[in-house]
């Protein structure tokens, strides 16, 4: 058995032009990958590095990024008349093979070319060693930030393999190629991964992100389509192309809020109004900040806008609503008062004058002198009778004295 410092490898000197080649093959072959057949690339890069050195089965298993060194993943090839069962380390620690991640943890390249080089204390090790057959193994650790990354073994089943440098220092070349890829597209399917669950929430909640740079005027949307409705083929592209669809009563409030938050830096929020083809007009409310250079230049203005349009449209029915209660209710000769639930008063009129009172005056204050001694005999008589008195919130006319 033999074990190096990885640092000690001189991977130009110790491998050949043969290796060289490869890794140069699998590197470009990583570069032009896509995130989504990160799995099909690991397996066919294992593939080859078993092809170029004798290995029959080889194993990548990634460690969680949570302390605890568990192993999160393994990724895996064999040959297909061999077995090949290191799934099954998945969820375990590298702890629990002391002996094993004691060298690794020290950086050290681990090369075994027979189980019987492996310590008697080394329990665990041999237990798998034995179990899956294993004439030869080489352990690489990958690390990132001082934190064990990866592990890859190599292995060969029908063959006793006596590795040389070149072999080792061509393991550890490609494992460092492995890790690089993995880091890239793992970062590369959690942004997809984050911008999907980003786009998800805006359509929930019937909102689009957007970043317009003042300097182009360019500008960029996430999911317009879907909230606005507005085609596809009709997206602004430009500050002026969005201006396209928004009234032109509605220009000079959105000129006078840039002028403002372009001086101030400040957060910003604004209603107004799009005017969709096909759908007619939308109503947005935008909620936007913008960004500065180190120079104070405003280099970006990025923000929210939210479809408010069924709010829009309930607040002017309610207040169409409230209008005409209004104007029935002014409309009536007898005085009437009008109360919340808790009997305090948010309408007056009183026998065709203004009562000298106002909204959240308790509606006995404004009665004449007789109706409240009228409604303190009744009330005196109804807890006589019941014990309680309970007061709704009506519309009273206070001719009939009730």
């Amino acid at each position: 058995m033999s074990s190096f410092e990885s640092s000690t490898i001189e991977l130009g000197q110790e491998r050949s032009p043969q290796f060289e080649r490869l890794l140069t093959s699998i590197s470009h072959h990583f570069l032009r990958l896509e995130a989504m057949n990160l799995e099909v690339g690991i397996v066919g890069a294992l593939r080859s590095i078993c092809e170029a050195t004798g290995a029959d089965r080889a194993a990548l298993l990634e460690i969680s990024k949570n302390g605890t060194e568990k192993i999160a993943s393994a990724h895996t090839y064999s040959d297909d008349d061999v077995s090949w069962t290191p799934d099954g380390l998945k969820g375990q620690s590298v702890q629990q093979m002391s002996w094993l991640a004691d060298r690794l943890m020290r950086h050290e390249i681990i090369h075994i070319s027979s189980s019987e080089e492996i310590p008697a204390s080394a329990g665990p090790e041999r237990e798998f060693f034995d179990g899956q057959l294993l004439q030869s193994v080489v352990c690489v650790p990958l690390f990132s930030d001082g934190e064990l990354q990866a592990i890859t073994c190599f292995a060969a089943q029908e063959h006793k393999q006596n590795w040389r440098p070149a072999h080792l220092g061509f393991f550890h070349g490609a494992t460092e190629i492995l890790g690089s890829a993995i880091y890239r597209l793992r970062t590369e399917l959690e942004l997809a991964a984050s911008r999907e669950r980003l786009e998800l929430a805006h359509r929930a909640g019937h909102s689009t992100a957007w970043e317009w740079q003042p300097d182009d005027d360019s500008l960029t949307f996430s999911g317009i389509t879907e909230v606005f409705g507005i085609p596809a083929h009709l997206l602004p592209r430009t500050g002026k192309e969005l201006l396209e669809f928004i009234p032109p009563g509605d220009h000079q409030e959105i000129s006078r809020t840039f002028a403002k938050v372009f001086s101030s830096g400040e957060a910003y929020e604004i209603e107004h109004r799009f005017d969709v083809p096909g759908r007619g007009i939308v109503w947005a409310m935008v909620r936007g900040q913008v960004q500065k250079d180190s120079d104070g230049r405003v280099e970006k203005v990025v923000g929210v806008s939210a479809d408010i349009t069924k709010r829009k449209y309930a607040e002017q029915e309610l207040q169409r609503a409230k209008e005409h209660a209004q104007v029935t209710l002014s409309s009536i000769s007898d005085g009437v008062v009008r109360t919340d639930s808790g009997g305090r008063i948010d309408f007056l009129k009183a026998f065709g004058r203004q009562a000298p009172a106002g909204p959240g005056t308790d509606a006995v204050e404004v009665l004449p002198e007789h109706h409240r001694r009228h409604q303190d005999s009744e009330t005196q008589r109804r807890r006589r009778v019941s014990g309680f008195t309970t007061r709704h919130g009506t519309s009273r006319s206070l001719a009939s004295g009730s």
